[in-house]
C-alpha cells in the first residue's frame, strides 16, 4: 500500500502510477474493464518532469506479461515475471489467445512525497540544514551535494515534527516507507512487486533487482545480471553519466540500459531515441536495438526498400555497425550486405558508376539492392513464381535490359504482377 494523500497538505503530495495485474473472464476482452479479474494492484512509479511524456504513453497501454497458468499469486509480481522469463526466454504473447495471458494496465493516483520518491518525510542536509524530499530534490536546488548516508534528521510530512532518522515518525508513528535500508538510508513506498532491492556492499548503495540474479564486478565497480556477467566486456562500462542527457547513472532513481556497444544510458532516454527513429548510439553510432527489435526494423525497412526508386548519382556509404564501406546509387537509406544492417551513413567520396554497378552485380538479393541483372534475375523469378523449365526458357529468350527496367519499376512501386501468367507475358 501507499500513503493517503488526503492526510497531508498539497505541497507534500505527488502523482503516482498504479499497476493493475489482471486476467480475463471467459470470453472477455482485455480493453473492457468489466471483463477483467484483478489479481493485484500496486504503486509502480512517480510522475516526474524528466520522464512524464514517456510515462503518460506507458499508462495508455495494456501489456501482456506471461501465461496465467504460471502465475503464482503468493509471489511478488516482479519475481513471477523473472521466474517465467527464466523458464520461457523465447515467450511471444501474440502466439497465445488473450484468455491464456496475464496483463498489466495502469491508472494514476495521488500520494505523499516528491517527484522522485513516495516517502512520508523530508530529509535535512547536514551542510545547509535545509529540508528536502530527497537527495535529488536537494541537489537540483543547492550548490552542493547531499550525501544521503550522512542524514540524521527528518521532518514528518504528516505531523510536521522534526524527528531522528528512522522508518517511521517518533512523534505520530506514521510509517515513512514500506521498504527501508538503514545502511544507505534508502526509503520508499514502491514495494517488492515493482522494485525488489538489495544492498551491494561493494557499490555502497541499494540496487533494484533480485539479489540472486546480480553479481558485482570489482574491475567495473558495478553489478551485472548473472546472465551477462561472464560475457560482459570488463572495464568499459565505467561511465557515471548518461550518454544522452548527461544525468547521473551511479545513484540514479531511473532504470539503466546497457547497450551492446558498451555505452550506458537511462532507460527512458533509450526509449526517447527509439521513438524518434534514432537507432544509433550517440557515442559510437552502433545500433541501440536488441536482436528482436533489429529484426523488426530490418523487415520494416525492407518493405520500404521494395518501393524506393534509386537515383542516378553515386554516393559512398559507411556502415556504422561493421565499418564496411561501399558505393551505391543515391536513395533514402542503405543496406550493408556484409552485416545485414541498415545502420549506415553517407560519407565523403564519389565512387564511379562502373564501380557501383560492379558492386551491385556481386549481390545476390535483388529485392534489397533494387537493381536486377540478367545474371541474378532468373534465380529470383524462379523462386518467386515456382517456375518450371519451360517457363524459365521463356524468360531466358525474352529477357532484355529494357524488360528488367520495367520490372524494377514495378517492384519499387508495388505493382509487380502477382499472377504468373501476367508476369510471363512481359517476356513474350
Amino acid at each position: 500500500m501507499y500513503p493517503d494523500a488526503t492526510l497531508v497538505t498539497e505541497e507534500h503530495r505527488n502523482e503516482v502510477i498504479i499497476s493493475i495485474i489482471f486476467r480475463l473472464k471467459p470470453g472477455g476482452e482485455k480493453e473492457n474493464n468489466d471483463d477483467r479479474i484483478i489479481l493485484k494492484s500496486f504503486v509502480s512509479d512517480i510522475f516526474c518532469d524528466e520522464t512524464r511524456q514517456h510515462q503518460l504513453k506507458q499508462c495508455e497501454r495494456v501489456v501482456p506479461q506471461m501465461l496465467s497458468a504460471n502465475y503464482d499469486i503468493s509471489l511478488d509480481h516482479y519475481e513471477n515475471i523473472s521466474n517465467f522469463n527464466d523458464q520461457f526466454p523465447d515467450f511471444k504473447p501474440y502466439q497465445y489467445p488473450d484468455s491464456d495471458l496475464i496483463f498489466k494496465t495502469f491508472s494514476t493516483s495521488s500520494s505523499v512525497g516528491c517527484q522522485h520518491y513516495i516517502c512520508g518525510c523530508l530529509q535535512q542536509c547536514p551542510t545547509c540544514k535545509n529540508f528536502y524530499g530527497c537527495r535529488q530534490c536537494h541537489n537540483e536546488a543547492e550548490d552542493h551535494v547531499l550525501d544521503r548516508t550522512s542524514v540524521t534528521t527528518l521532518k514528518c510530512r504528516f505531523c510536521s515534527e522534526t524527528v531522528p532518522f528512522g522508518d517511521k515518525c517518533a512523534n505520530c508513528s506514521k510509517q515513512f516507507c514500506s521498504v527501508f535500508c538503514p545502511v544507505c538510508k534508502f526509503m520508499c513506498f514502491i514495494g517488492l512487486d515493482e522494485k525488489p532491492f538489495y544492498h551491494c556492499e561493494q557499490c555502497g548503495t541499494c540496487k533494484v533487482g533480485l539479489k540472486k540474479k546480480w553479481t558485482h564486478c570489482d574491475k567495473c565497480n558495478r553489478c551485472y545480471h548473472v546472465d551477462y556477467f561472464n560475457s560482459h566486456r570488463c572495464g568499459i562500462r565505467t561511465a557515471t553519466e548518461c550518454c544522452v542527457c548527461l544525468g547521473t547513472l551511479r545513484d540514479s532513481v531511473f532504470q539503466i540500459r546497457d547497450i551492446e556497444c558498451g555505452h550506458t544510458m537511462h532507460y527512458h532516454c533509450w526509449v526517447q531515441l527509439i521513438n524518434q527513429n534514432n537507432f544509433s548510439c550517440p557515442m559510437c553510432k552502433k545500433c541501440l536495438l536488441d536482436a528482436e527489435l533489429r529484426q523488426q526494423i530490418f523487415e520494416h525497412y525492407t518493405q520500404i526498400a521494395r518501393k524506393t526508386l534509386i537515383g542516378t548519382r553515386t554516393v559512398q556509404v559507411h556502415c556504422n555497425q561493421c565499418n564496411n564501406e561501399f558505393g551505391f546509387f543515391e536513395q533514402p537509406f542503405y543496406w550493408c550486405h556484409e552485416c545485414k544492417s541498415f545502420n549506415t551513413s553517407v560519407v565523403n567520396g564519389n565512387p564511379s558508376t562502373e564501380t557501383v554497378k560492379q558492386y551491385i552485380q556481386q549481390l545476390t538479393d535483388p529485392i534489397h539492392c533494387l537493381i536486377l541483372t540478367v545474371e541474378n534475375a532468373i534465380p529470383f523469378f524462379t523462386e518467386k513464381y515456382n517456375l518450371n523449365e519451360e517457363e524459365i526458357e521463356v524468360i531466358k529468350q525474352g529477357i532484355t535490359e529494357a524488360s528488367l527496367q520495367v520490372i524494377e519499376h514495378l517492384l519499387r512501386i508495388g505493382g509487380f504482377p502477382p499472377e504468373k501468367e501476367l508476369f510471363l507475358a512481359l517476356f513474350k
